[in-house]
């Protein structure tokens, strides 16, 4: 697995995170009536819509949430904000291979952040080492940046896809997400949020709106 920036970059935004959360703190959001609820829930698996994780969450907001598609086509998400694009490309000496880095960053009235991370490789990862892939990118996270403990690691599938979820805990910060690959691109989608403040309705509501498309 490559050295890169995009691993590092999760302190930055952790920073970012809270940085938010402190302007926004006294930030109350109104009840929502449920008839505004519904359009939110074909978002949402069937064992996320009634997820008692943080019943606080506002489905207004996700409501408001706009479609984004990334300027390569390669992917489109449903995203708060519109999100910061970050690009880079690094030569991988114990591969002898370039690969190119891209981050997306979308913040949330509430202090959230949604991350996108695509490292494109030269080759296929869809192979027999692809286990292998998913897990190195996550524990890299924890090799770079010491602050990062690991909670949960688990193999799972998305869209058809043998995916990795993961959560990390930075102090009070929570970063979980999903980690697969598509072709010669390895996607990291992830929020980060307070991790008393962190809602799986959300996260799900991220996950389910990402959709590949190359």
């Amino acid at each position: 697995m490559a050295k890169s920036f995009i691993y590092a970059l999760i302190g930055i935004i952790i920073v970012i995170c809270a940085y938010f959360i402190l302007k926004n703190m006294t930030h109350m959001t109104d009840p929502v009536p449920l008839n505004q609820q519904s359009a939110e829930a074909s978002l949402l698996k069937p064992d996320q819509q009634n997820t008692t994780l943080k019943p606080l969450v506002n489905h207004s907001r996700m409501q408001s949430w706009k479609e984004f598609s990334s300027p390569s086509g390669d992917f489109k998400v449903r995203l708060p904000s519109s999100p910061q694009h970050i690009i880079d490309e690094i030569f991988d000496k114990n591969a002898n291979e370039s690969h190119k880095y891209q981050t997306f960053i979308s913040t949330g009235d509430g202090g959230y952040v949604f991350m996108i991370s695509v490292i494109t490789y030269p080759r296929g990862l869809e192979d027999d080492q692809l286990e292998k892939t998913l897990k190195d990118s996550v524990k890299e996270m924890i090799v770079r940046n010491k602050a990062n403990v690991l909670k949960e690691m688990n193999l799972s599938q998305f869209q058809n896809r043998k995916s990795l979820d993961f959560s990390l805990l930075n102090g009070e910060m929570l970063v979980s997400g999903k980690v697969f690959a598509k072709g010669n691109n390895l996607y990291m989608l992830s929020m980060i949020n307070r991790a008393n403040e962190f809602n799986a309705e959300e996260l799900a509501y991220f996950l389910n709106s990402f959709a590949t498309l190359k």
